[in-house]
């Protein structure tokens, strides 16, 4: 054979095998069906054992679509059912069919048609054997000219610089890459164990313990554990959260100011919240402001005004701008209205109890009335929120769910009659906001986005922000 071509020895020793098995095949001229104990059953022909071959417990069977035999054991064998197949016409063709690269080509077609797949892989492959410049089985293969050469699939990919991982192709830098962020994944998950240990003694051991697991966890600085800082005590009680926020703010890195910044827009308790953003002060403002002007620009006004809160309270004065926009937000939500019912009593606005539940729907929506009641075989739920006032001002709500029939006037406590569903449009004057506006500008021209928007363009002059490139002690 050639050396210049990329096919592998490999080939030769596969093709003399697959060869060995096909003169063993030739003795038999039927196929075979293999009953196998528990149901299943294989297409192919039993090979006969070789004359010198010891006794065994096993035989080898060629099927339809492989290219070397595969070993059952006789005891898996229920029995064997004589019948034709493509691989008797096989054998006989095999028989006719000369040596050379044109011949073995053809025969492969004929298996390949014949769904002998296995088998039409062996004479592609003998084709080449015979020519190694002969395209249409190196094509048939698979291979790729590359350079002068053919080669195949893998060797092609390393032609090009790749290299294998777990199955796939990628470049070094890929490669390494991934290599890095496996080793930080295992990084993170070290941490988080050893976090979760010093937690439990914080909690559970006795004061000098306690003392001693404070002392270890506050000397954290690595940024591999931030997220076992959160995963761990983020959600545990007040004085638990405001130690993770001392550690994270003794972490000087981008991902523990951006914990420690979506940890404070989730906050519920006023004094745990002033301590995460007194933590905050310590990192440069340019870590975390990305995800406060996101937060900007969500739909729920409690969100709204609670990154405004937060921007004000770090005086981040390049937000000014963003803010202006948000002093009033509006919101579609359904509501029900059985006003025209019988026994219904008057309208109802279920989602008018506050901020962050409600329908969201396409522009042009709003305001517009169902076209038909809801049908009885497909109730709907809805939503009944009560306001719970947070810090900084701002409101959350909690939400529950009950079916509309059993509602006041709907059916299941009234007289029964013909609910309507609307959307309405809700305006909110973001209080949050107004006061942001207020201590970063000192300027107060109320919910008049206008005039702010005049005295933007006129007067307003952003500070440049302070960069804070360690953090603070």
């Amino acid at each position: 054979m050639n050396r210049r071509f990329g096919i592998g020895r490999r080939v030769v020793i596969r093709i003399s095998l697959c060869i060995a098995v096909a003169t063993i095949v030739a003795e038999r001229a039927r196929g075979d069906k293999i009953m196998l104990r528990g149901g299943g059953q294989i297409r192919g022909i039993v090979l006969p054992a070789a004359a010198e071959a010891k006794p065994t417990d096993s035989v080898q069977v060629q099927t339809e679509t492989g290219s070397r035999p595969i070993t059952i054991k006789k005891s898996q064998i229920v029995k064997v059912v004589d019948e034709p197949s493509s691989l008797n016409e096989y054998v006989k063709k095999r028989a006719e069919t000369p040596d050379v690269a044109s011949a073995q080509f053809e025969l492969g077609q004929w298996c390949e048609a014949h769904k002998l797949r296995g088998l039409a892989e062996v004479h592609f492959e003998r084709a080449v054997l015979k020519d190694a410049g002969f395209s249409p089985a190196h094509k048939k293969l698979g291979h790729v000219q590359y350079d002068g050469r053919w080669l195949t699939q893998d060797e092609y990919k390393q032609a090009q610089g790749l290299v294998k991982v777990k199955g796939h192709w990628v470049s070094p830098q890929e490669k390494a890459k991934r290599e890095a962020a496996a080793a930080l994944t295992a990084e993170q998950q070290k941490w988080t164990r050893k976090i979760r240990s010093l937690h439990q003694t914080y909690r559970m051991g006795t004061p000098v313990q306690s003392r001693q697991a404070e002392l270890k966890l506050l000397g954290i600085q690595e940024p591999a554990a931030v997220p076992g800082l959160v995963q761990v005590m983020g959600e545990d009680v007040d004085f638990v959260r405001v130690l993770m926020a001392q550690i994270l703010g003794g972490i000087a890195d981008r991902h523990a100011a951006q914990a420690l910044i979506s940890r404070v827009m989730m906050e519920p308790e006023l004094k745990v919240l002033d301590a995460m953003i007194a933590q905050a002060r310590r990192f440069e403002p340019a870590y975390y402001t990305s995800i406060l002007y996101s937060a900007l620009q969500a739909e729920n006004p409690v969100v709204v005004n609670r990154a405004a809160y937060v921007l004000g309270e770090l005086n981040i004065t390049a937000a000014v701008p963003k803010l202006i926009p948000v002093l009033i937000t509006y919101q579609d939500k359904l509501v029900y209205d059985n006003s025209a019912g019988s026994g219904g009593g008057g309208g109802m606005g279920f989602l008018s109890g506050g901020p962050g539940v409600g329908a969201r729907v396409p522009p042009g929506r709003a305001g517009l009335a169902a076209q038909a009641p809801p049908s009885m075989a497909n109730i709907p739920y809805v939503p009944i929120v009560s306001p719970v006032v947070g810090p900084g001002g701002t409101v959350a709500f909690g939400a529950t769910s009950v079916p509309l029939t059993e509602l006041p006037g709907v059916g299941g406590m009234g007289a029964p009659s013909q609910p309507q569903m609307r959307y309405e449009r809700e305006i909110y004057h973001n209080v949050d906001v107004l006061k942001a506006l207020n201590k970063l500008t000192n300027q107060n021209f109320g919910f008049e986005i206008d005039v702010w928007k005049r005295w933007l363009n006129t007067k307003y002059q952003a500070e440049k922000p302070v960069v804070r490139r360690a953090p603070e002690p």
